[in-house]
């Protein structure tokens, strides 16, 4: 994917897994992310370019996957 990712963006798998970007760090090359099913990632800079994603609009489940993520970090609801 020459793509860029873009962090609060969706993606897609070739498998059919959805994932959020939750945060990249240029100066090291990682990019954090979270799949629809609640699974945290790190893709470096080369795995991400090798992946071949689809941007997707976010699942209508996505925010309920997302609830613990957000009240650890004092940002639920």
């Amino acid at each position: 994917m020459g793509e860029e990712p873009t962090i609060g963006g969706w993606y897609e798998t070739e498998e059919g897994e959805a994932f959020m970007v939750l945060a990249v760090d240029k100066a090291s090359g990682l990019t954090d992310i979270r799949y629809l099913s609640g699974r945290v990632d790190q893709f470096d800079r080369e795995a991400w370019a090798g992946l071949n994603l689809i941007t997707i609009e976010p699942p209508e489940e996505w925010r309920a996957s997302m609830d613990d993520f957000f009240r650890e970090r004092g940002l639920g609801k």
